[in-house]
Parts: C-alpha cells; structure tokens; sequence
C-alpha cells in the first residue's frame, strides 16, 4: 500500500508554498512606498527598484555593475552611480523622482570575525549555541585548558584569526574564573593595537572581579562587560559593519544612495538571506537550508525543527568566496577534488592558473564552456567545505578531513535555496540544480528554489525593517524562483538495476510512468504553475522516506517548477568511479540528461 510522506521530516509539501514565490498573504491595510535599494559587494554593486503594483511592492528593475574600477581598486559612489542610474532608466524614472524610500545593503566587509573562549569544551559549546543564529564568520573556540592556557597559544590564536569581537565565558567554578582571569591578562598583553571588541559572557558575578582589570589594562580596547551575548553582537556587529563599510569606501564621497533627508542605515546582505530563510520556514512549516555562493563569501544557513522550537545555524566562509578564494580553497581540498566534477583532464597547474585570473579579474564572466565547468566545480567545492563546517554545528564530535566525501550530517531540508551569484548567474538553470543537488546531496524529496534575481537579501532586510508583512507574497514571486523538485532514493545498487519506478498522473494528459536505474538522473517534465499527482516505488534496497522499499506518495499534488521534476538515483553519499575515463563518461551522462552545458566538443583533447 502507498504511504504518505507528506509528514515526513524530510518530505516536501509542495501545497503550502504558493508556485514559485514563497511569501506572506497580502495585508491590504499597510500603506507601502516605493523603495530603491542597493547591495553593495565587493565585486558586484546591484540596484533594485521596487514600485507599488496592485497595493503592494514589486520588483520592477535591476541595475548591476561592477564594484572595481578599471583599476581593480574598489569604487564604492561610482559602481553605486552607476547601478543605480541603469535601475532608474530601466524602470523609466530618472534621479528627479526617484523613491525617497531607499535602504542600502552590503557585504562588502559587513561581518564581524568572532573568537571564542571559553574555560571547558561545555562552555564553549553553549557560547556557541548562542551565536550561531547569528550570521558570523565565527572561528573555532580556544578551551583554556592544556596549550590553551599558554598565553603565547592564546595570543597567536587571537592573532591568525584576527578576530573584530573575542567572547569570553566566565565558567562556573573557581578555577574557570582564574582562567578566564589570564585570559583577560593574555589579551591585555598581546593586543595591544587593533583591539577586537570584548564581551564578558556567562555568570556576571564571575566577572565583578575582572572588572577593574578590564577597564585599566584594556583602556584602549572597546569592553563591554555583560552576560547577555547575542544582542550585544548583534548592535557590535552592525557598529563594525559600518566602519569597515565606511572604511572600505571614501567617505568623503556623498552616498549616491543617501535619503533625502540625509539618513542612511547599512544593513548586512548575509544577515538579509538568513532572515528570508527564517521567514519562509515560519509561514509555511518547513525546514530550510539555504546555500550562498558570493564573490567573497560563502554560506550555509539551516533551519528546522518543530515549530516554535526551531534552530537556525549559519556558517560563513569568507575565504572561500567563488571570486576572490579559489585559490584558499583549491589549497584547503587539493586539486583531485576540483578535477573530480571536470569531465576532461586537467592538473593542478591548470587548475591554479585559472583561479589566478579569476581572482585577479573577478568580475570577468567565464566566456568558455571549459572555463564554465570548471567555475562550478570550484563552486560545488566552496560549498561543500562550507557545509561540512555547518554540519560540525550539528555533530561536534565528527572529525571533518580536508576533502571527505561524505554527506554532511545536517537536518533535511524540505526546501532547499540557492542564492548569490555563482548559482544565481549560471547561464542555465539546470547548472544552478547540478551545483545545489552535488554539494547538498538532498535525500527523499525536496524543493527547490533558486534567487533568480539575486535579491534574496533585499527581501530578508524589507522583512527586518518592516515585519514579515513589509513582504508580500507578489515580491517573493518576483525574487524567488520555483525550480521544481527532486525524488532522491536512498541506498545503492548495481549499475543499471532499477532504483525507483515514478508515477506521474497529469491533469490534462496521459500518466507517465518511468523506472530510473542506479547511478542515473532523469528529468521529468513539470511546469510552472501546473501540478501532478507523484507516486513512488523504490526498489527494495531504496528509501524514499518510509523505510527501504516502502511505496509512497505526497499527501497532495506535486507544483511544477522551471526544471521540472528531477529524479536523482546516483545515491547518498553519491559515488563516483575512481577510473577517470569512467568519471568523466558518467559526469557527462548527467549532464545530458538535465540538458546543463551545450555539446562539450573538446573533451577528447583533455
């Protein structure tokens, strides 16, 4: 008998998410304006121009350019000129009636280098508990315990990651507090010059003693000396970003984006994705992973769980960006794990000459198929190591190594979003689900979603400046991107064997029913706003969420989505053959099948 998995942790309900928006019903009574944004990155400057259609925002015109001058130095006001000034034509207004609603937005500097210390690896544990909600780039934590009591260890420990905020827990016991007390002497000795901000955290008694050691022998650092941890890095954070943001810019420069009366908050792009993730998981029930592939920045942000005990998890890499760190990242994996997603041959000095000029040039556009594939393999790359850092939230005890091949250990998601520009920007969509589905390795059933128009943040901020309800469901339709979904059965097989049978029952045509082999991806048709009833059979050494050869079936009809219904059979963790004639036969087979790159004439050349 089919089942439903409908209910399943990990199972979509693709009927609560209205097509290819995810938003909020409208609320008729809020009066919105106009607004014109921009993001501001340090290789890409975006301008956004939203107008009221219909009693609610819409996205109406995007302006891009590049943030680098012809020199490669940053040009904060001319990028924002121009960005701006292409907005405003391409949505016929000109700078004499441009919305006086405005809201400037960057990642260009904008997150604070969080360091940890704490007196037990409990202690730790709940610091970071605390701030990993938070989009951080957040560092391991010391234990001042064995060689983290050295003060030589703690002090090249706060210098390698140069961190902007350093936490330090207070511990419950007698000797934590002596600890922490050389710390508090480590740090006073060391860092001496560009002091990170100091945060007392945990018992406040346990600090009184610490007090006047903090406000004589670290007078020249900024101290704040208080338990309570996440909103006090949250007003820090905001305080940091604008002075790397104003840093990074001349600020003799008038804002081109400055209201009119002269007012300008800054807020955070990263801090916008993770709070559009959050939103969508509370209105709808769902848990969410969104993945982010920047030009400096890669992220991954979780959240799940039931509803009002949910957890969100981000995790940042700001090293490892998809512009400006392939080369961190080719030296962090090592040159066969970028190789592997390539179906020609290439070495290690290919593969380092390429990130070279990529990084030299970021906002150059790979103008080749070759130089395009091997972009999104540097991309599945980024995000996988990045996700292997999320999962260490979720399971501390694992030991990650520098290339595994394993699936992270994170919460299932049931909808899964890309967002930035490396997923955003591929030529084809079909690339942007290749990337999602080789670096997450979703199981069972999953949405997908993509930021299409690379605003994703924007509706984060709106909904941070405004409430959930400052975004409408419209918005959402403009920004985010249905593409579908996957059927990934869990298990493996033998080549050729059959894995899952899929029935789909269309409402205006024939059935079509397809059994898909191990190791294969197959592609059904599916398009926006049509839907399909979806029945499951997976071979008996397959789960698609009820257990290995369970039958099953969403409780509702399944919504198409822009690639439609894909079915991935290459298995959990996915397996590629160590014979490279194999790899790159099997690499091209996938990409065929979901139509991702054009004849690739020269893979016989290597």
């Amino acid at each position: 008998m089919t089942g439903s998995v409908a209910g399943a942790s990990n199972a979509v309900r693709p009927s609560g998410m209205p097509g290819p928006g995810i938003g909020a019903m409208i609320d008729s009574s809020i009066v919105r304006e106009p607004l014109l944004a921009a993001d501001v990155g340090s290789v890409v400057t975006r301008a956004y121009l939203l107008e009221v259609v219909g009693g609610s925002r819409r996205l109406v015109a995007i302006g891009e350019c590049s943030t680098l001058g012809d020199d490669g130095v940053p040009d904060v006001r001319g990028a924002l000129s121009r960005a701006l000034g292409d907005c405003l034509r391409a949505g016929g207004r000109a700078w004499a009636d441009a919305p006086r609603e405005r809201a400037l937005i960057t990642s260009a500097g904008s997150l604070p280098r969080v360091a940890v210390i704490a007196p037990s690896p409990d202690d730790a544990t709940i610091a970071i508990g605390e701030l990993e909600s938070l989009p951080l780039v957040l560092l391991d934590p010391l234990v001042l315990d064995g060689q983290g009591l050295n003060p030589d260890v703690l002090t090249a420990y706060l210098e390698s990651g140069e961190p902007d905020i350093v936490v330090l827990m207070s511990g419950g016991r007698p000797i934590d507090h002596e600890r922490a007390r050389g710390a508090v002497e480590s740090i006073a000795l060391g860092l001496s010059i560009n002091a990170p901000y100091l945060i007392l955290a945990g018992d406040p008694l346990a600090f009184e003693p610490l007090r006047p050691m903090v406000e004589t022998q670290l007078a020249g650092m900024h101290q704040l000396a208080r338990p309570e941890a996440q909103p006090i890095l949250q007003a820090v954070g905001r305080r940091i970003m604008e002075s790397l943001y104003q840093r990074w810019h001349d600020p003799a420069d008038r804002e081109p984006l400055a209201k009119p009366d002269g007012a300008m908050i800054i807020h955070s792009s990263l801090h916008g994705v993770c709070v559009a993730a959050r939103n969508v998981g509370d209105r709808y029930d769902v848990d969410v992973l969104a993945v982010h592939g920047g030009g400096t920045y890669t992220m991954a942000s979780s959240y799940s769980g039931a509803i009002n005990q949910r957890r969100a998890v981000n995790v940042v890499r700001d090293d490892v960006g998809a512009a400006t760190g392939r080369l961190t990242l080719l030296r962090e994996v090592g040159a066969p794990s970028i190789a592997r997603w390539l179906p020609f041959d290439i070495d290690e000095g290919a593969l380092t000459e390429h990130a070279r000029r990529v990084q030299a040039a970021p906002w150059q556009v790979s103008v080749t198929v070759r130089d395009l594939l091997i972009e999104h393999a540097f991309n599945r790359e980024a995000l996988r190591v990045t996700l292997e850092r999320l999962a260490r939230r979720f399971d501390p005890e694992r030991a990650w190594r520098a290339g595994a091949r394993g699936v992270p250990k994170i919460p299932a998601p049931d909808l899964l979003i890309g967002s930035g520009g490396a997923l955003s920007r591929t030529p084809r969509l079909a690339q942007a689900v290749l990337q999602m589905l080789d670096a997450v390795q979703p199981a069972a059933l999953t949405q997908l979603a993509l930021d299409r128009a690379t605003a994703m943040s924007l509706l984060g901020v709106l909904g941070y400046m405004g409430g959930t309800t400052a975004v409408g469901s419209e918005l959402e339709h403009d920004v985010l991107l249905s593409l579908g979904i996957c059927v990934a059965p869990v298990g493996t097989g033998n080549e050729g064997e059959t894995a899952i049978r899929v029935v789909v029952t269309y409402s205006d045509k024939a059935p079509v029913e397809i059994d898909v082999p191990f190791g294969v991806i197959e592609v059904l048709p599916l398009p926006l706003g049509e839907r399909a009833a979806l029945r499951l059979y997976p071979s008996r050494e397959f789960d698609v969420g009820l257990g290995r050869g369970e039958a099953a079936s969403p409780r509702v009809e399944v919504q198409g989505g822009a690639c439609g219904i894909v079915i991935d059979c290459r298995g959990r963790p996915i397996q590629l053959p160590e014979d490279d004639e194999k790899r790159q036969a099997k690499l091209l087979q996938w990409f065929q099948a979901m139509r991702a790159y054009p004849p690739l004439s020269f893979v016989e050349g290597g």
